[in-house]
């Protein structure tokens, strides 16, 4: 069969038509796929950011907790009680960040008792300190029970899976 010229040029401007939309269809895939990427690199970055954040906010109120403790001085005190009313947001964050991962919400639900129990234990110490018949000496002696760097460490623990599952 001969093909006039007509037909030769209509059937290369269909080759083209149809090579573009070959090329037009995988760019918007790879494209799609790029802006998914990109979405997932941000979300975890916002994870570790706050899983940073929660175990600085931990060492700001075991810092006001150390320095009121030796010295005595509510002024020590700042880094702590600024600590206190961040650690809770943060956690919430966190929660809600990972909302679509069941490994992360077990991790946060024993994340959360431990971070309270560390956060009662620097006010028992704090609130032992305080106290004239108690003072520095008691609570020397619950700081030495190590419940506190304990329970620290177990917080570290399970911030340090959380922070390996987003990698």
């Amino acid at each position: 069969m001969k093909w006039t010229i007509g037909t030769k040029i209509g059937g290369g401007f269909t080759l083209a038509l149809v090579a573009l939309l070959v090329i037009g269809f995988v760019s918007y895939r790879s494209t799609t796929g790029l802006i998914e990427t990109a979405g997932q690199v941000t979300h975890t970055h916002q994870v570790l950011e706050n899983l940073d954040q929660l175990l600085s906010l931990l060492k700001d109120a075991e810092t006001g907790q150390r320095g009121y403790l030796i010295t005595g001085e509510d002024r020590y005190l700042q880094p702590y009680t600024a600590a206190l009313g961040q650690i809770d947001q943060t956690i919430k964050e966190i929660r809600n960040l990972t909302s679509d991962n069941p490994h992360q919400q077990q991790r946060i639900d024993k994340l959360e008792p431990l971070v309270a129990e560390k956060l009662a234990e620097l006010k028992e110490t704090i609130d032992v300190r305080k106290d004239p018949q108690k003072g520095f000496e008691t609570a020397k002696q619950i700081v030495l029970t190590d419940k506190g760097k304990n329970t620290m460490d177990d917080i570290r623990k399970v911030v340090g899976d959380m922070e390996d599952e987003e990698c």
